[in-house]
């Protein structure tokens, strides 16, 4: 994704690339997961993870490539393509949720602070649908700040950094480029 030069300025310094040389192409949520779980992170650590199962198209069944069966039953005004792309959310989500387990698991879950976000919606016309919400998700678990201070404006991912920057009371000339959203206006 080409975000080696962000990440530095961002002061993020080790970024472990996962593309898959054999099947040139990014690898799956599941093995990408798999892979970061076998990291040594000298702690305390920072570690941002760009999942890629979401990305692509919804044309085909997810599931039914990998083998499995989709756990749901869609209505039937649902378009297949909006069927397999909430296939896709589900199979993300069971990766992050599996990925939480192991922090819980080796002792650290509780002194991380957890933030889940999406960098942007499906591209218009991917879903073959007409109303499809297109807030983007944001989850900070384990802050320990109350969830009145935070303000509950629309957000996009480059509110992150200046939010981060907030929440850990760092002092810094450049704030990235968005807002936080620990601030008014």
């Amino acid at each position: 994704w080409h975000q080696n030069e962000a990440n530095i300025k961002y002061g993020i310094d080790n970024v472990i690339d996962f593309f898959n040389t054999e099947t040139d192409s990014w690898s799956d949520d599941e093995r990408l997961f798999e892979v970061l779980k076998k990291q040594q992170l000298r702690q305390p650590f920072f570690n941002v993870i760009l999942t890629i199962s979401m990305h692509g198209t919804y044309n085909y069944d997810f599931f039914k490539d990998m083998g499995l069966k989709s756990p749901f039953i869609y209505p039937k005004e649902y378009s297949a393509e909006f069927c397999n792309y909430l296939d896709k959310c589900h199979f993300t989500d069971m990766q992050i949720g599996k990925y939480l387990e192991h922090l819980k698991q080796k002792g650290v879950y509780d002194n991380s602070i957890i933030i889940i976000t999406s960098d942007h919606q499906p591209k218009q016309g991917l879903l073959n649908m007409e109303a499809v919400d297109e807030a983007l998700p944001l989850i900070i678990a384990n802050s320990g700040i109350p969830a009145d201070c935070f303000q509950c404006n629309t957000i996009n991912q480059i509110d992150l950094y200046p939010t981060l920057l907030d929440m850990f009371n760092i002092k810094s000339e450049w704030r990235g480029l968005g807002y936080s959203i620990l601030r008014d206006g």
